[in-house]
Protein backbone atom coordinates (compact mmCIF):
# COMPACT_ATOMS: atom_id res chain seq x y z
CA UNK A 1 0.00 0.00 0.00
CA UNK A 2 1.24 3.01 -1.14
CA UNK A 3 0.52 6.65 0.52
CA UNK A 4 -0.59 9.79 -0.53
CA UNK A 5 -2.00 13.02 0.52
CA UNK A 6 -4.87 15.77 -0.63
CA UNK A 7 -3.93 19.38 -0.73
CA UNK A 8 -6.64 19.80 1.32
CA UNK A 9 -3.97 19.42 4.02
CA UNK A 10 -1.95 22.13 2.67
CA UNK A 11 -4.66 24.75 0.63
CA UNK A 12 -2.35 27.60 1.19
CA UNK A 13 0.94 25.84 -0.02
CA UNK A 14 2.37 26.79 -3.86
CA UNK A 15 3.48 24.22 -6.19
CA UNK A 16 7.31 24.06 -4.62
CA UNK A 17 6.67 23.45 -0.95
CA UNK A 18 3.89 20.59 -2.28
CA UNK A 19 6.81 19.05 -4.22
CA UNK A 20 8.93 19.01 -1.79
CA UNK A 21 7.38 18.19 1.15
CA UNK A 22 5.50 14.87 0.23
CA UNK A 23 8.87 13.16 -0.28
CA UNK A 24 10.18 14.25 3.19
CA UNK A 25 7.44 12.85 5.06
CA UNK A 26 7.12 9.83 3.12
CA UNK A 27 4.63 10.13 0.91
CA UNK A 28 5.04 8.88 -2.98
CA UNK A 29 2.11 10.81 -4.23
CA UNK A 30 -0.53 13.45 -4.40
CA UNK A 31 -4.16 14.60 -4.62
CA UNK A 32 -4.63 17.51 -6.14
CA UNK A 33 -7.76 19.11 -5.76
CA UNK A 34 -9.11 21.46 -8.29
CA UNK A 35 -11.83 24.31 -8.43
CA UNK A 36 -10.94 24.58 -4.46
CA UNK A 37 -8.81 27.76 -5.44
CA UNK A 38 -5.74 25.98 -3.29
CA UNK A 39 -2.42 27.94 -3.57
CA UNK A 40 -0.95 25.30 -6.29
CA UNK A 41 -2.63 26.71 -9.17
CA UNK A 42 -3.75 23.79 -11.15
CA UNK A 43 -6.67 24.71 -12.16
CA UNK A 44 -8.65 24.81 -15.86
CA UNK A 45 -7.24 28.37 -16.60
CA UNK A 46 -3.69 27.20 -15.89
CA UNK A 47 -1.74 27.26 -19.52
CA UNK A 48 -1.34 23.58 -21.11
CA UNK A 49 2.30 24.27 -21.20
CA UNK A 50 2.69 24.86 -17.29
CA UNK A 51 0.04 21.95 -16.93
CA UNK A 52 2.85 20.13 -18.56
CA UNK A 53 5.38 21.26 -16.78
CA UNK A 54 4.29 19.94 -13.38
CA UNK A 55 4.12 16.92 -14.80
CA UNK A 56 7.74 17.09 -14.81
CA UNK A 57 8.40 18.71 -11.87
CA UNK A 58 6.01 16.02 -9.93
CA UNK A 59 8.20 13.62 -11.57
CA UNK A 60 11.75 14.45 -10.59
CA UNK A 61 10.03 14.98 -7.22
CA UNK A 62 9.50 11.53 -6.88
CA UNK A 63 5.33 12.09 -6.14
CA UNK A 64 2.69 10.85 -8.34
CA UNK A 65 -0.02 12.51 -9.39
CA UNK A 66 -2.79 10.24 -8.24
CA UNK A 67 -5.93 11.73 -8.85
CA UNK A 68 -7.13 15.20 -9.91
CA UNK A 69 -9.84 15.41 -7.68
CA UNK A 70 -13.55 17.35 -8.75
CA UNK A 71 -16.60 17.98 -7.44
CA UNK A 72 -18.13 17.00 -10.53
CA UNK A 73 -21.00 15.03 -9.98
CA UNK A 74 -23.27 12.91 -12.89
CA UNK A 75 -26.27 14.62 -12.32
CA UNK A 76 -24.79 18.02 -12.83
CA UNK A 77 -26.55 19.76 -15.65
CA UNK A 78 -23.58 21.45 -16.85
CA UNK A 79 -21.54 18.16 -17.18
CA UNK A 80 -20.56 18.34 -20.97
CA UNK A 81 -19.22 21.51 -20.49
CA UNK A 82 -17.41 21.19 -17.43
CA UNK A 83 -16.02 18.08 -17.91
CA UNK A 84 -13.81 18.21 -20.88
CA UNK A 85 -11.61 20.60 -19.80
CA UNK A 86 -10.77 18.79 -16.21
CA UNK A 87 -10.23 15.51 -18.23
CA UNK A 88 -7.87 17.62 -20.27
CA UNK A 89 -6.18 19.06 -17.00
CA UNK A 90 -5.80 15.52 -15.56
CA UNK A 91 -4.26 13.79 -19.04
CA UNK A 92 -1.56 17.04 -19.04
CA UNK A 93 -0.95 16.48 -15.30
CA UNK A 94 -0.23 12.72 -16.10
CA UNK A 95 -3.09 11.63 -13.15
CA UNK A 96 -4.24 7.98 -12.88
CA UNK A 97 -7.49 9.16 -12.44
CA UNK A 98 -10.32 11.88 -12.34
CA UNK A 99 -12.35 11.96 -9.33
CA UNK A 100 -16.09 12.55 -9.44
CA UNK A 101 -19.16 12.06 -7.68
CA UNK A 102 -22.43 9.72 -8.76
CA UNK A 103 -24.50 13.05 -7.75
CA UNK A 104 -28.26 12.70 -6.27
CA UNK A 105 -31.98 12.69 -8.31
CA UNK A 106 -33.38 15.92 -8.80
CA UNK A 107 -36.64 17.10 -8.75
CA UNK A 108 -38.88 15.19 -9.72
CA UNK A 109 -36.74 12.16 -11.66
CA UNK A 110 -38.25 9.28 -11.43
CA UNK A 111 -36.14 6.26 -10.19
CA UNK A 112 -35.98 4.89 -14.04
CA UNK A 113 -35.16 8.39 -15.03
CA UNK A 114 -32.51 8.87 -12.89
CA UNK A 115 -30.85 5.81 -13.16
CA UNK A 116 -31.32 6.48 -17.15
CA UNK A 117 -28.87 9.76 -16.71
CA UNK A 118 -26.61 7.84 -14.59
CA UNK A 119 -25.89 5.11 -16.58
CA UNK A 120 -26.03 7.77 -20.17
CA UNK A 121 -23.67 10.34 -17.92
CA UNK A 122 -21.08 7.49 -17.12
CA UNK A 123 -20.58 6.13 -20.35
CA UNK A 124 -20.00 9.70 -21.40
CA UNK A 125 -17.78 10.76 -18.98
CA UNK A 126 -15.76 7.53 -18.81
CA UNK A 127 -15.11 8.04 -22.74
CA UNK A 128 -14.20 11.03 -22.21
CA UNK A 129 -11.54 10.89 -19.65
CA UNK A 130 -10.60 7.52 -21.47
CA UNK A 131 -9.52 9.78 -24.58
CA UNK A 132 -7.14 11.66 -22.03
CA UNK A 133 -5.63 8.62 -21.04
CA UNK A 134 -7.41 9.11 -17.43
CA UNK A 135 -9.56 6.83 -15.83
CA UNK A 136 -12.68 8.05 -14.51
CA UNK A 137 -12.67 7.85 -10.66
CA UNK A 138 -16.24 7.66 -8.65
CA UNK A 139 -16.06 7.74 -4.58
CA UNK A 140 -18.52 6.09 -2.40
CA UNK A 141 -20.72 8.95 -1.00
CA UNK A 142 -24.41 9.08 -0.56
CA UNK A 143 -26.80 7.91 -2.53
CA UNK A 144 -23.97 5.48 -3.37
CA UNK A 145 -22.45 5.82 0.08
CA UNK A 146 -21.44 1.91 -0.29
CA UNK A 147 -19.22 -0.05 -2.05
CA UNK A 148 -22.12 -2.47 -2.93
CA UNK A 149 -24.09 0.32 -4.20
CA UNK A 150 -21.66 1.70 -6.21
CA UNK A 151 -20.48 -1.51 -7.80
CA UNK A 152 -23.72 -2.54 -8.76
CA UNK A 153 -24.08 1.41 -10.62
CA UNK A 154 -20.85 0.59 -12.43
CA UNK A 155 -21.39 -3.10 -13.50
CA UNK A 156 -25.14 -2.44 -14.57
CA UNK A 157 -23.84 0.53 -16.99
CA UNK A 158 -20.58 -1.72 -17.79
CA UNK A 159 -18.35 1.49 -19.01
CA UNK A 160 -14.52 1.36 -20.13
CA UNK A 161 -11.64 2.92 -17.89
CA UNK A 162 -13.61 3.36 -14.19
CA UNK A 163 -11.97 3.12 -11.12
CA UNK A 164 -13.26 3.56 -7.41
CA UNK A 165 -12.04 6.02 -4.73
CA UNK A 166 -13.05 4.11 -1.54
CA UNK A 167 -13.97 6.74 1.18
CA UNK A 168 -14.28 4.28 4.53
CA UNK A 169 -16.61 6.82 6.68
CA UNK A 170 -18.74 6.80 3.76
CA UNK A 171 -19.01 3.25 3.91
CA UNK A 172 -19.11 3.01 7.54
CA UNK A 173 -21.80 5.53 7.62
CA UNK A 174 -23.65 3.38 5.50
CA UNK A 175 -23.17 0.18 8.07
CA UNK A 176 -20.95 -1.80 5.24
CA UNK A 177 -18.14 -3.67 6.73
CA UNK A 178 -14.86 -3.72 4.88
CA UNK A 179 -14.77 -7.00 3.69
CA UNK A 180 -18.37 -6.13 1.70
CA UNK A 181 -16.41 -3.09 0.34
CA UNK A 182 -14.03 -4.67 -0.89
CA UNK A 183 -15.26 -7.85 -2.01
CA UNK A 184 -17.98 -5.20 -4.01
CA UNK A 185 -15.13 -3.26 -5.34
CA UNK A 186 -12.62 -5.59 -6.24
CA UNK A 187 -10.31 -4.53 -9.25
CA UNK A 188 -12.00 -1.18 -9.60
CA UNK A 189 -10.43 0.03 -6.21
CA UNK A 190 -7.98 2.53 -6.90
CA UNK A 191 -7.57 4.75 -3.81
CA UNK A 192 -8.36 4.33 -0.52
CA UNK A 193 -9.35 7.82 1.67
CA UNK A 194 -8.06 6.88 5.19
CA UNK A 195 -10.20 9.08 7.55
CA UNK A 196 -11.76 8.75 11.28
CA UNK A 197 -14.42 10.60 13.46
CA UNK A 198 -16.60 9.96 16.23
CA UNK A 199 -20.62 10.83 16.67
CA UNK A 200 -21.62 13.55 19.12
CA UNK A 201 -24.36 15.63 19.83
CA UNK A 202 -23.80 17.57 16.63
CA UNK A 203 -23.03 14.65 14.28
CA UNK A 204 -19.96 13.39 13.15
CA UNK A 205 -17.02 15.08 14.40
CA UNK A 206 -13.41 14.24 12.64
CA UNK A 207 -11.15 12.96 15.01
CA UNK A 208 -7.21 11.37 14.07
CA UNK A 209 -7.01 8.44 12.88
CA UNK A 210 -7.78 5.51 15.91
CA UNK A 211 -9.67 7.76 18.26
CA UNK A 212 -12.99 7.14 16.30
CA UNK A 213 -15.19 4.85 15.34
CA UNK A 214 -14.59 3.96 11.94
CA UNK A 215 -12.79 0.09 12.06
CA UNK A 216 -9.51 1.60 10.54
CA UNK A 217 -7.53 -1.38 11.84
CA UNK A 218 -9.96 -3.81 10.07
CA UNK A 219 -9.87 -1.51 6.36
CA UNK A 220 -6.23 -2.13 6.53
CA UNK A 221 -6.25 -5.40 7.69
CA UNK A 222 -8.66 -6.23 5.06
CA UNK A 223 -6.75 -4.68 2.14
CA UNK A 224 -3.34 -6.00 3.12
CA UNK A 225 -5.16 -9.69 3.13
CA UNK A 226 -6.49 -8.92 -0.22
CA UNK A 227 -2.94 -7.91 -1.31
CA UNK A 228 -4.09 -4.15 -1.94
CA UNK A 229 -1.20 -2.19 -4.04
CA UNK A 230 -3.01 0.77 -4.78
CA UNK A 231 -2.90 4.31 -2.87
CA UNK A 232 -4.13 5.05 1.02
CA UNK A 233 -4.97 8.75 0.62
CA UNK A 234 -4.68 11.23 3.81
CA UNK A 235 -7.02 14.07 3.80
CA UNK A 236 -8.38 16.49 6.47
CA UNK A 237 -9.47 19.95 6.99
CA UNK A 238 -7.85 22.18 9.14
CA UNK A 239 -5.49 21.40 12.44
CA UNK A 240 -6.68 18.28 12.61
CA UNK A 241 -3.22 16.79 12.99
CA UNK A 242 -1.24 20.07 13.72
CA UNK A 243 -1.18 23.63 13.23
CA UNK A 244 1.20 23.44 10.39
CA UNK A 245 0.64 21.48 7.41
CA UNK A 246 4.15 19.90 7.52
CA UNK A 247 3.60 19.04 10.92
CA UNK A 248 0.45 17.56 10.31
CA UNK A 249 1.60 15.51 7.55
CA UNK A 250 4.51 13.96 9.58
CA UNK A 251 1.67 13.53 12.32
CA UNK A 252 -0.77 11.35 9.86
CA UNK A 253 2.16 9.12 8.59
CA UNK A 254 3.54 8.32 11.88
CA UNK A 255 -0.32 7.26 12.96
CA UNK A 256 -0.61 5.26 9.59
CA UNK A 257 2.60 3.23 10.18
CA UNK A 258 1.95 2.59 14.13
CA UNK A 259 -1.23 1.40 12.53
CA UNK A 260 0.30 -0.79 10.06
CA UNK A 261 2.70 -2.26 12.49
CA UNK A 262 0.59 -3.17 15.29
CA UNK A 263 -1.02 -5.87 12.85
CA UNK A 264 2.30 -6.24 11.57
CA UNK A 265 1.25 -5.06 7.37
CA UNK A 266 4.11 -4.09 5.35
CA UNK A 267 3.24 -0.55 3.94
CA UNK A 268 4.86 -1.32 -0.12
Amino acid sequence: MKLCFSSFVCPDWNVEHLLAAGPRWGYTGVELRCDARHAHGVEVYTEPYEQRHLRELLGRAGLEAVCLATSLCLTDPTLSDLLPERAALAGNLGARGLRMYVGPRHGSMSDYEYQQVLGERLRYAAMLTEAENVELWLETFAPFGSGAALAALIHETQPRHVGVVWDVLETHTAKESPETTLQALGRMLHMVRLHDARRDADGLLPVPLGEGEVPITDVLATLSAADYQGYICGQWLGNLYAVQPDEALESFHTRYQSLLMKQSIAAR
